[in-house]
């Protein structure tokens, strides 16, 4: 019986199971290749950054997709718990649906991996080949994304409770989820954009001094990229609700985007700064095609992967946000109204993303040029690998609003 539950209860949200798998699918094929790859290459240096880095991206990942997972089965689990289940009975609930996606996609993940190691060894001027030491490795930080996905999943079920689970919202961190709160004055909000601007333009003009390694250079770029969003861009969002505010209509759409750039900070720099940590590590190949290869890899992995994180974190919100659209709707605004705020919402918040991703990914790729680091075939690889994944997460971001605002309709 309680199988049966447990694959009713995936067939029943395809939405989020279909990410789920993909998820372990695009984690299971980038580990296997990045290990036989990390092998042949060896584990000193720059490598073992890399992959403890890899494996940190892959753990991060699989969090987002778990809570992106679980949070659409609180009200089941709160029925259940009202009816008298048992915190064994929750366990082994959500162990099924978990296993049986990871049992559908680690043997598609290893077998799409397989036959990709041809398509690996044509651009590599040496074959590399599959080794028993090479999948021990695999085996055991695969073993590791199970365990912390087991992990968090009876951390779930043990911390849920009835009245929780119905009222199961993440609060934003405080003071910083209201839409109006301006943090202050303005003579102190120019003092720090004219601070930022050239702590923010010093470390680009390094990234051409042959010298300086790009990673370092762009490690600094990225941190002050995360001070520019409350020192300068959020400031400058005060500055255009202040700007238009006899227009309710624009005033809704930049007070959206303002939360949305609150909310998703950390995602929006998790996903820029560890693609562009992993791009910079070019100039440090030394002429070694494996190197290469390696971190063009990486790069992928990382921006999939991460993309795939702030989708999950973006639909958590999208989710939350039914209520203020709710009331929207009842103050007279119509669907096609809200829907236009929603697409303008979403162009936004992913374009911003896109943009401070271009200000730093244009200066270290003109630095790996100069530096015959990266040829056009490469800079095309890595750019497709980035705007891909963007491209497919705000078309399902899209989708996902629509629902959220047909929902609300219906049920008003």
């Amino acid at each position: 019986m309680i199988f049966k539950e447990a694959l009713r209860s995936v067939r029943n949200d395809l939405f989020r199971a279909f990410f789920f798998w993909l998820t372990f699918l695009l984690t299971t094929i980038f580990i296997f290749l990045f290990f036989n790859l990390s092998y042949e290459i060896g584990e000193e240096g720059v490598m073992t950054i890399v992959t403890v880095f890899m494996v940190i991206v892959c753990t991060v990942d699989i969090f987002f997709v778990n809570h992106f997972y679980m949070t659409s089965r609180a009200k089941d689990l709160a029925v259940r718990l009202i009816c008298g289940a048992t915190y064994t009975y929750l366990s082994f609930y959500l162990l099924i649906q978990v296993v049986f996606l990871l049992l559908l996609a680690l043997p598609a993940g290893i077998g799409i991996g397989w036959a990709l190691m041809p398509v690996i060894n044509n651009l590599l001027d040496t074959s590399i080949t599959i080794t028993g030491d090479a999948m021990i490795r695999i085996a055991v930080v695969i073993g590791l994304i199970i365990f912390w996905i087991l992990l968090f999943n009876l951390s779930f079920t043990y911390k849920s409770a009835a009245g929780m689970m119905f009222n199961m919202q993440s609060e934003m961190v405080s003071g910083k989820s209201n839409v109006l709160t301006v943090r202050g004055g303005k003579n102190a909000e120019k003092l720090k954009r004219i601070i930022l601007i050239p702590l923010y333009v010093a470390p680009l003009l390094l990234l051409f001094d042959p010298l300086k390694p790009s990673v370092i250079c762009a490690g600094f770029c990225i941190v002050v990229f995360a001070m520019i969003f409350d020192g300068a861009w959020v400031p400058y969002l005060n500055d255009q609700m202040d700007r238009h505010i006899s227009d309710a209509f624009k005033n809704i759409h930049i007070g959206f985007h303002r939360m949305n750039v609150r909310y998703m900070k950390k995602n929006l720099i998790l996903v820029n700064g560890s693609t562009l940590f992993v791009y910079a590590l070019l100039d440090q190949a030394g002429g070694s095609n494996v190197f290469t290869v390696t971190i063009l890899l990486s790069c992928c992995m990382v921006s999939f992967l991460l993309w795939f994180a702030y989708l999950f974190q973006y639909t958590t919100e999208q989710v939350r946000r039914g209520a203020k659209l709710g009331t929207l709707l009842h103050i007279g605004y119509t669907k096609e109204q809200l829907k236009q705020i929603l697409r303008k919402e979403v162009f936004s918040i992913y374009g911003t993303t896109l943009l401070f991703f271009t200000v730093i990914y244009l200066p270290v790729t003109v630095s790996h040029i100069s530096r015959a680091a990266i040829t056009l075939p490469q800079l095309a690889l890595v750019s497709g690998c980035y705007l891909l994944p963007l491209v497919i997460c705000m078309v399902v971001s899209l989708q996902f609003y629509n629902r959220v605002v047909d929902r609300i309709r219906t049920v008003r």
